[in-house]
C-alpha cells in the first residue's frame, strides 16, 4: 500500500489565521493551531482517541500554552495506552522473540515519559474511558472516538487524530469560529465522557450530533442515513471502510433508484481493519448491495458525506454498524452553510483526483 503523504511544501506559508469553515488538511490544522494557540489568552483544549508525543508541534503548542498559564487540557481515549506509533505494545514480547520488538519498545517508553512529562508540568491529561473487565478483553468496544480542538472561542472539528497517519494522509478538520458551536463543543469535552447519551444541538443552518456510546443507537449513523434517503441527484462519500449495515442499505437504495452514488476509499486497510473491511466486502456481496466505490491507493481516514451538493455530514463517524454495536462515542455536525458545503465539495475533489499526493 502507498501511504502518501501530504505535500507540505506546498502549503502557503500562512502568518494569520484560517476563516471560519475552512476546511484544514492535517498540516494546516497543526499550522493553524499554532498560530491560534499563540493568540490564545484563556484555554487551549484536544480531544482525539489518538494523540502521541511524535506530533511534536502540536504538543509544542500545548506545552506554550502551559507555560503562559492557560487552561491546557488534553482528554485522550484510554485504547492509547495500548499502542504507540509501533503498534500494538501487547506485541512487543513476541517481536523481541524474533529480534523486532526493541524499537516498538523504546516507541512505547518514549510515549509513557512524554505523558508523565505533560502532567508533571500542569497539562491536564486524561485518558477517557477507562475499561470494563469485559473491554479488556475486547478492547475494540467502549471506545471514545470524537475529536474536538479548542483555541479560546475558536473551534475544530473532524476526524483529525493527532498521530502520523492522521495528520499525513488524507483527513481534516473544519474551522468553527461560531461562539454557540464552540460552546457546544466545549461542553462536550467537558462532560461527554460521562454520558451515555445521544444528543441533537440545533444551528440556524445545521447541527451537531453526539453519539453517547449506547451500544446499538446511533443519532448520527440515523442522520447520514435519512440524508441519504433523502437524495435526489447526488451522493458522495469518504470512507475509512467499505460501508455496511444501514447505511449501505440506503446508498444502494439511492443507486437504483439513479441517485449519481460514489464512495471514495482506500484500496487496501491496514492491522486488524484489514479483516474488518473484507467481512463488510463479503457481506455486501452476498446481499446484492454493492454500490459504486472510487478506491484510491492514498491513505484515507476522512469521514465526509455530501448530498446533492447541498447538505454535508462529517466528523469522527466511520457511518457503520459495527462501530456503533461497539459502543463508540462520536460527534458529527450537520450544515447546509453554501460556504462550508462549497468547501466540502472541493476537498473531495481534490482527494478524488490525487491533488494531495506528493
Amino acid at each position: 500500500m502507498s501511504n502518501a503523504e501530504i505535500n507540505t511544501s506546498i502549503l502557503p506559508e500562512r502568518t494569520e489565521p484560517a476563516l471560519n469553515h475552512t476546511v484544514l488538511t492535517g498540516p494546516e490544522f497543526l499550522k493553524d493551531f499554532s498560530i491560534e494557540v499563540q493568540r490564545a489568552e484563556k484555554r487551549v483544549w484536544g480531544q482525539a482517541m489518538a494523540i502521541y508525543p511524535s506530533q511534536s508541534l502540536f504538543l509544542d503548542a500545548i506545552r506554550a500554552a502551559n507555560e503562559k498559564g492557560l487552561d491546557t487540557r488534553l482528554n485522550v481515549d484510554w485504547f492509547t495506552l495500548l499502542v504507540s506509533e509501533g503498534g500494538i505494545n501487547a506485541l512487543i514480547g513476541p517481536k523481541k522473540i524474533i529480534g523486532k520488538g526493541s524499537q516498538h519498545e523504546s516507541l512505547r517508553e518514549y510515549d509513557r515519559v512524554a505523558y508523565r512529562s505533560l502532567k508533571d508540568s500542569g497539562v491536564m491529561l486524561h485518558f477517557t474511558n477507562p475499561p470494563t473487565l469485559r473491554e479488556k478483553v475486547f478492547p475494540y468496544t467502549g471506545r471514545n472516538h470524537i475529536k474536538i480542538y479548542i483555541v479560546d472561542s475558536v473551534g475544530y472539528i473532524g476526524g483529525i487524530n493527532i498521530q502520523d497517519d492522521s495528520i499525513r494522509g488524507i483527513d481534516f478538520v473544519v474551522k468553527i469560529t461560531d461562539p454557540r458551536i464552540v460552546d457546544v463543543l466545549a461542553e462536550e469535552f467537558e462532560f461527554g465522557s460521562d454520558e451515555k447519551k445521544d444528543d441533537e444541538v440545533l444551528f440556524t443552518d445545521g447541527s451537531i450530533l453526539i453519539d453517547g456510546g449506547k451500544p446499538g443507537e446511533s443519532t448520527i449513523l440515523e442522520a447520514a442515513q435519512h440524508m441519504v434517503d433523502l437524495a435526489q441527484k447526488k451522493v458522495r462519500n469518504i470512507s475509512f471502510f467499505t460501508p455496511d449495515g444501514p447505511f449501505l442499505k440506503s446508498l444502494k437504495k439511492a443507486h437504483d433508484r439513479g441517485v449519481d452514488v460514489e464512495i471514495l476509499k482506500p484500496s487496501e486497510t491496514s492491522g486488524i481493519y484489514v479483516l474488518l473491511d473484507l467481512f463488510n466486502k463479503i457481506n455486501m456481496n452476498i446481499k446484492g448491495r454493492k454500490v459504486p466505490f472510487r478506491e484510491t491507493q492514498d491513505s484515507v481516514h476522512a469521514k465526509l458525506l455530501i448530498v446533492d451538493d447541498e447538505t454535508v455530514l462529517f466528523g469522527s463517524h466511520n457511518l457503520m454498524a459495527s462501530g456503533v454495536n461497539a459502543g463508540t462515542q462520536e460527534i458529527a455536525f450537520f450544515s447546509s452553510n453554501p460556504i462550508l458545503v462549497g468547501n466540502l465539495i472541493n476537498f473531495y475533489n481534490k482527494a478524488r483526483n490525487g491533488e494531495f499526493r506528493k
